[in-house]
């Protein structure tokens, strides 16, 4: 796999964010990454709404 920048394409791959990378074969998921992406979305979702947000 070669170096992707957020919406480029390098070595045929296309970089869409959250830890997923297309090509003209096939995507695939960086799971190191995309754990990362969604620890910070739970983290924020409990700050933002938890017990004591305003309801």
């Amino acid at each position: 796999m070669g170096f992707t920048v957020l919406g480029t394409n390098t070595d045929a791959a296309t970089y869409y964010g959250n830890g997923v990378y297309c090509n003209k074969q096939k995507c695939w998921v960086d799971w190191n990454k995309a754990s990362k992406e969604i620890g910070k979305i739970i983290v924020n979702g409990w700050v933002q709404h938890g017990p004591w947000a305003p309801r």
